[in-house]
């Protein structure tokens, strides 16, 4: 599964000084984050549940990433790949 946004990948405190891009993830990781509030709720969080259910329900990795780095995503050199634990 590939979701593509008009911001990249995911971020942790983003938007802040301190923010940092996901490259590589476990879906139990994202769950924590989740259940800690840390992302938009109209913006990324749809996002990062749909690729959560996604890669639980099927063991296959979800990548989240910018419309603009498509073939990038494809080559596995952009976005956040999001992995079973």
């Amino acid at each position: 599964m590939i979701i593509l946004t008009s911001g990249g990948g995911i971020f942790y405190n983003f938007g802040k000084p301190d923010e940092v891009e996901l490259h590589d993830v476990t879906a139990g990781e994202l769950e924590k984050h989740i259940a800690d509030d840390e992302f938009a709720k109209g913006s990324m969080l749809p996002k990062v549940q749909a690729a959560v259910n996604f890669v639980n329900a099927t063991g296959n990795p979800a990548v989240i990433g910018d419309l603009k780095d498509v073939k990038n995503i494809i080559k596995g050199t952009e976005g956040t790949v999001i992995r079973a634990n």
